[in-house]
């Protein structure tokens, strides 16, 4: 039988943030109520895990904010001012090519970046007066209040899953088993097909037997069959 939990589950939810840190316990004091204060927050308890035609999984009652900043796990104040650490910028493939285009804005073509390798676009940024670089924080805020473009949707830099598809595969790629996961016949894809980003959750058996399966198992979460 798996080892998988109603604690662990506690635990997933905690960890995937759908908990404020104000309601945050210590392990050793988590327990099925914190169960409730989720589907609370949630306004619905047990998790709901839709299954398109296909078998591609979607958590029907995430609701996530779409916006740079929590896609990113970036807070305003680490672009407000002073230096855009090193750090920042290697994480976020999306953020470099962004800085390459603000840098072919400017008329002198020798200040164009050809690469957005981190250590050239981080050496850019040095050489921005006080000026430009009010411009660029300006403009960098601004874009981070927007949605994730499609492009940068299956992107391996985003934090924070930005819909009920990006939830269900990293909760069956880091927070299930193997075991369990063989049980409800879920495969986890990435890339379906060459070149392609794409990542998802895809239930192969029926909707019926995964049901039975956590019922079994009283696991806090439910299938069922999506019309779209």
């Amino acid at each position: 039988m798996t080892c998988f939990s109603r604690r662990d589950f506690v635990k997933t939810i905690l960890a995937s943030g759908l908990l404020p840190l104000a309601f945050v316990p210590s392990v050793a004091e988590a327990a099925p109520e914190i169960l409730e204060t989720a589907s609370e927050l949630l306004r619905r308890e047990p998790l709901r895990f839709g299954v398109k035609a296909d078998g591609e999984l979607w958590l029907l009652n995430y609701e996530p904010s779409g916006d740079r900043y929590t896609a990113y796990d970036v807070k305003p104040e680490e672009i407000a001012e002073g230096d855009l650490h090193w750090d920042l910028l290697d994480r976020i493939q999306a953020l470099r090519e962004w800085i390459c285009g603000f840098s072919q804005e400017f008329d002198d073509e020798s200040r164009w970046l050809e690469d957005c390798d981190t250590d050239e676009v981080y050496e850019f940024l040095s050489t921005l007066s006080p000026e430009e670089d009010a411009k660029l924080r300006q403009e960098l805020r601004e874009w981070f209040t927007h949605e994730v473009s499609y492009e940068e949707e299956d992107g391996n830099d985003i934090v924070r899953p930005i819909d009920g598809r990006g939830f269900a595969f990293q909760f069956f790629a880091f927070d299930v088993d193997g075991e369990l996961l063989d049980e409800l016949d879920i495969d986890l894809i990435e890339g379906d097909q060459p070149g392609s980003n794409y990542r998802g959750a895809q239930m192969n058996g029926s909707v019926e037997d995964a049901q039975r399966i956590v019922r079994e198992r009283d696991l806090p979460f439910i299938f069922e069959e999506m019309e779209c």
